[in-house]
C-alpha cells in the first residue's frame, strides 16, 4: 500500500479535483464527473449576459475563410475583436473539452485556429459554444456501469472543411462500454483529393 511507503494523509473519496465533479455510483460500478461549477464561473467571469436557447456547439455547416472576414471588418468590429477576450475564452473552453466535453472538441479546435487573428464572426462563434455549455451545464460523463466493457470506436470527417488550406478535420470517440474514455478532433496533415480519401485516412 501507498502508506507504507510514503507519508500520506487519506482525505477520503474524492469530491472535486481540478473543477470536475466526481459523483461516484458503487452499487452501479460507475462514475459521473462533470464541470458544472466551473461553466458557472465561465459565464459570470466573461458575463455575456442574458442567455439564448442554443443547442448545438456551432451552426450547422460554419465554416469561415478569416482573411476575407478580416478584409471585410470595419471600425466597429476591429474594436468589438480587440476588447473581446478571445484567447482567454478558447483556453477555457479547451480545458473543459479536454476534461469532460469531448461533444465541443470539433468547435473548439476549429475557433483555436483563429487564437494569433480572430475576427468577429469567430468571437461570437466562440460565445456560441460558451452559452451551448451553459445550456447543457448538466450533462455528465459517465465512466463504467454494468455495460459489457467492449472498446467501441467512431471516427467522421469532413471534406476540405478549411476554406484556408482546404485540408479536412477528422474526429474520433473511444468508448469503453457505455462510457466515451477517449476523443480527439484534428485538421489532417494533407490535403485529400475526395470525401473517401479523407474518410479513408481518418480510419
Amino acid at each position: 500500500q501507498f502508506t507504507h511507503r510514503f507519508n500520506i494523509t487519506d482525505s477520503g473519496e474524492v469530491n472535486v479535483y481540478l473543477s470536475i465533479n466526481v459523483t461516484r455510483h458503487v452499487e452501479d460500478r460507475r462514475m459521473d464527473l462533470d464541470q458544472t461549477a466551473y461553466i458557472l464561473q465561465m459565464w459570470r467571469t466573461f458575463g455575456f449576459g442574458e442567455n439564448s436557447g442554443v443547442h448545438t456547439p456551432l451552426q450547422e455547416n460554419w465554416r469561415i475563410c478569416i482573411e476575407e472576414e478580416l478584409a471585410r471588418q470595419n471600425d466597429d468590429d476591429r474594436t468589438f475583436v480587440a476588447n473581446f477576450p478571445y484567447r482567454e475564452l478558447v483556453g477555457s473552453l479547451l480545458f473543459i473539452m479536454i476534461c469532460t466535453r469531448g461533444d465541443i472538441a470539433y468547435a473548439v479546435h476549429y475557433l483555436a485556429r483563429f487564437n494569433s487573428r480572430p475576427c468577429k464572426a469567430a468571437c461570437l462563434a466562440a460565445k456560441r459554444v460558451l452559452t451551448y455549455l451553459y445550456n447543457t451545464r448538466d450533462r455528465k460523463l459517465r465512466l463504467g456501469g454494468t455495460s459489457r466493457p467492449l472498446l467501441s470506436l467512431f471516427c467522421d470527417t469532413d471534406f476540405a472543411g478549411c476554406l484556408d488550406t482546404r485540408k479536412s478535420m477528422e474526429c474520433f470517440l473511444l468508448f469503453f462500454g457505455h462510457g466515451c474514455i477517449m476523443w480527439q478532433a484534428k485538421q489532417q496533415s494533407r490535403v485529400a483529393q475526395s470525401t473517401g480519401e479523407a474518410e479513408f485516412c481518418a480510419v
